[in-house]
């Protein structure tokens, strides 16, 4: 899923995953961050800690799926090939509509 976002005044076009086993929304450290005031703990999806070991960053987001405007808080974290991972989260926060037929 291709989708552009905003981070700051920066328009950019984001390799996207929605993985309903991520517990939060996660990009890669490519764009304005700020501080998290305590930092969190972060694994992989295998249950194997992550090489970065603490989320200490996130980035505002706003963004637009299917044309629908969105506005997110992601955190910073190593997440292999994807810009931005959509976890559980997000799922519960939009409840997008999925075609598990057509994919």
């Amino acid at each position: 899923l291709h989708i552009p976002i905003t981070v700051g005044r920066k328009d950019v076009e984001a390799r996207a995953f929605i993985n309903s086993g991520a517990t939060g929304i996660f990009i890669k450290h490519r764009l304005r961050t700020e501080p998290l005031f305590q930092p969190i703990p972060v694994f992989n999806m295998d249950g194997t800690p992550n090489k970065e070991a603490l989320i200490t960053q996130r980035a505002l987001l706003s963004y637009k799926i299917s044309g629908e405007p969105g506005f997110v808080k992601a955190y910073v974290a190593s997440i292999g090939k994807e810009d931005i991972i959509f976890g559980h989260t997000w799922l519960k926060l939009e409840n997008p509509k999925i075609d598990w037929k057509m994919g």
